[in-house]
């Protein structure tokens, strides 16, 4: 069983939390956003010299991928199309990649150069798949990139993964998302709950100590981006797509974040909406998190399985799947 870390067990913490700390500050400092992310970032891709797990810094990908592996199956015909908004360097969509027909083209989003050049480079090792767009932009630029987005009712299936974090109007850019689709095509969307969740509850922390929320995002953004994912989104696509007729399904995934020591959790903190502020104060405000109330992330030493030994806290995810039906 694990072990779970109550306020008193924190407060016994309190110096190695400080030392966790320190090691982060020194890390992070000095960084601009881009490289503090992939920092942060690098820890959830950690792979796991033992192969017990594909890697060691969540569990989310084991949660969704099965099911995304099958919605390409449903949706994805021979010579269809994939857009895989903020794709990243492809890890994830490694997992899916042999589940898409034969010349399946395959379009990516990433505002990270070097992501996309990593993402490209892999694609280009599967044989069976056509490289179509790379879009070295950020979603709300979508419109204004070179080359172009796909046209609009050309796309079978459209990934965005963990990335809704990063815009400011959750509610435009799933419209637009979910204009990409063909008739008969899926939007698939992976979004933690940050209401409840380790790096949204990091956020309000450092909000709460007085940091400056990250650039464009609204207060009111992260509670809008999951009544969206939870069941709202159809109405919204009802009023700003009339004509289009969507079947609309959820799921809350119990994910979790793990990390080798504390110092990865708190670095952890900064792969959401923190990821978009500078400087390290940001972690500070996660490490008196998890020495105030660690409770409210589920703070715990894994004690069993193939992460024993690691430090984790509660990330739950949605996966949202809006499909369109008119044809």
């Amino acid at each position: 069983m694990p072990i779970p870390i109550d306020t008193r067990a924190a407060a016994d913490l309190s110096p190695r939390l400080d030392e966790a700390l320190t090691l982060v500050v020194y890390e992070f400092d000095g960084l601009d956003g881009d490289r503090q992310y992939r920092n942060a970032f690098a820890r959830v891709l950690k792979p796991d010299p033992l192969q017990r797990v594909p890697m060691l810094g969540t569990d989310q990908r084991d949660l969704f991928a099965p099911v995304v592996r099958k919605l390409v199956s449903a949706t994805v015909p021979p010579r269809g199309h994939l857009l895989d908004l903020g794709g990243g360097d492809g890890q994830t969509f490694a997992l899916l990649a042999d589940r898409f027909p034969e010349r399946t083209r395959v379009s990516v989003l990433e505002p990270n150069a070097g992501y996309a050049e990593d993402y490209l480079r892999y694609l280009r090792t599967q044989a069976h798949l056509d490289a179509g767009s790379v879009m070295v932009t950020g979603f709300d630029r979508v419109d204004a990139c070179e080359p172009p987005p796909p046209p609009d009712g050309s796309v079978d299936l459209v990934l965005a993964v963990h990335m809704l974090y990063f815009l400011a109007d959750p509610r435009a850019a799933l419209v637009r998302m979910a204009r990409f689709l063909k008739p008969g095509g899926a939007l698939c969307v992976v979004v933690a709950d940050e209401t409840h969740g380790y790096t949204g509850r990091s956020l309000g922390a450092f909000l709460d100590c007085g940091g400056a929320a990250p650039s464009g995002v609204r207060p009111a953004t992260v509670a809008e981006r999951e009544s969206l994912v939870a069941g709202a989104l159809p109405d919204l696509l009802a009023a700003a797509l009339p004509g289009a007729e969507f079947e609309f399904d959820s799921d809350r995934q119990p994910s979790r974040l793990y990390g080798h020591t504390l110092a990865d959790v708190i670095a952890l903190s900064g792969i959401a909406e923190l990821a978009g502020v500078e400087g390290t104060d940001k972690f500070g405000a996660a490490a008196d998190l998890l020495r105030r109330t660690p409770e409210a992330v589920d703070l715990r030493i894994e004690d069993d399985g193939p992460r024993k030994g690691m430090w984790s806290v509660a990330q739950p995810q949605y996966l949202a799947v809006l499909r369109r039906a008119d044809l």
